[in-house]
């Protein structure tokens, strides 16, 4: 194993010194590119995934690499999804999950992807957490039963009075200048971590907003997520 080893080793540098991915310009080689050196040099070796979490907001997928005849792994791979937080994730946040736990087990054996990991995985925390934020305020939102509704919230109400009335803040299209502002906010914003910092400050602003104008708050939502990619893909 430590020759073969050696020789797929070899294969994802030059690899990474060709640089197949770029990301905030650092190299990154993919997961499919290594998965092909991977079988390329252990074809006995198996890959193995298993969902170990799978409900309404995330997802977690274990990868593991047996080699032949054994039923011990010789490296493991562990990925968290969150449904929803990006365009893949909306419809195939298992899939994707998979393919990050595949890529941790073969960097754990020793094929990794490249040097941009430790900054590249730190954005992907903080965007998954400004998501978790977002989609709990939607969801708290969406749960408010009209015939039933809960006890406005002072601070809210006179956020929505203000939406409504304050020409003088907002003109006569309040719900899109408030929109707009908040998309002026995101792209300013260099960083995931701004974005989401953005958004628990100004969290009941954009509830208000939801209530108000529908459309304009998806509006909102979607820059968030073309913005985040921006940022991601530098």
């Amino acid at each position: 194993m430590k020759d073969q080893l050696h020789a797929a080793m070899e294969d994802i540098s030059k690899l990474n010194a060709e640089g197949v991915v770029v990301r905030g310009n650092k190299k990154y080689t993919t997961v499919a590119v290594r998965i092909e050196v991977f079988r390329k040099h252990f074809p006995d070796y198996s890959v193995n995934t298993r969902v170990t979490v799978d409900d309404a907001k995330r997802v977690i997928v274990v990868a593991e690499i047996y080699p032949p005849n054994s039923d011990r792994p010789v490296a493991t791979g562990i990925a968290e999804e969150i449904r929803g937080s990006s365009n893949v994730n909306k419809t195939s946040a298992i899939e994707n999950g998979e393919t990050s736990a595949i890529g941790r087990a073969l960097a754990n054996l020793g094929l990794h992807g490249g040097e941009f990991a430790s900054d590249f995985e730190i954005e992907v925390a903080q965007l998954k957490d400004a998501k978790i934020e977002l989609n709990t305020a939607e969801k708290k939102a969406a749960e408010k039963k009209p015939k039933d509704p809960p006890k406005e919230d002072p601070e809210e109400a006179d956020i929505l009075e203000t939406l409504r009335d304050d020409s003088d803040v907002f003109g006569e299209d309040p719900a899109t200048k408030c929109a707009q502002w908040f998309i002026e906010k995101f792209e300013r914003a260099k960083s995931v971590e701004r974005m989401n910092i953005i958004f628990k400050e100004n969290q009941k602003n954009y509830l208000s907003l939801k209530k108000l104008d529908e459309s304009a708050a998806a509006k909102v939502k979607a820059f968030y997520e073309l913005r985040e990619e921006q940022i991601l893909n530098g």
